[in-house]
């Protein structure tokens, strides 16, 4: 592979796992109550098929983002989309400092089919960083 062709996967990659919707932490009495069967015979093939114990969740993903290295392939703005949405603590300033990186994946032919789901994470991560804050 070349640098190229590895970086368009790595972006790829982070702009899929960035994109994965947050999901509100439930208890397990509560996953289950939501949950019907068939979504979860769909979850247990799904694990099962991936050969993982459970079902991948955006948690794990994100993790696996930084124990396998992936971060380290991608674009600098990724990088920094990576740092504000799962490292750092910017309630106020959160969109402003992802727009730019937010046009740079638009203008990208690759990854613009991730803009709208991006765009909830963020404003899904304003809206609860912003209500840490008050809390």
């Amino acid at each position: 592979l070349s640098t190229e062709e590895l970086q368009k996967m790595a972006n790829r990659v982070v702009c899929s796992t960035l994109a994965i919707p947050i999901t509100t932490s439930r208890n397990a009495v509560d996953s289950l109550l939501v949950m019907d069967d068939s979504a979860a015979e769909k979850q247990r093939r799904l694990a099962t098929l991936l050969m993982l114990p459970s079902p991948p969740n955006r948690q794990q993903l994100v993790k696996d983002l930084v124990k396998f290295g992936s971060l380290q392939y991608v674009t600098p703005e990724l990088q920094n989309l990576y740092n504000y949405l799962e490292v750092e603590f910017h309630p106020l300033q959160l969109y402003p400092m992802v727009q730019p990186i937010i046009n740079f994946v638009n203008n990208n032919e690759d990854l613009t089919i991730y803009v709208p789901q991006l765009e909830d994470i963020i404003v899904t991560r304003v809206l609860k960083q912003v209500s840490q804050v008050y809390q």
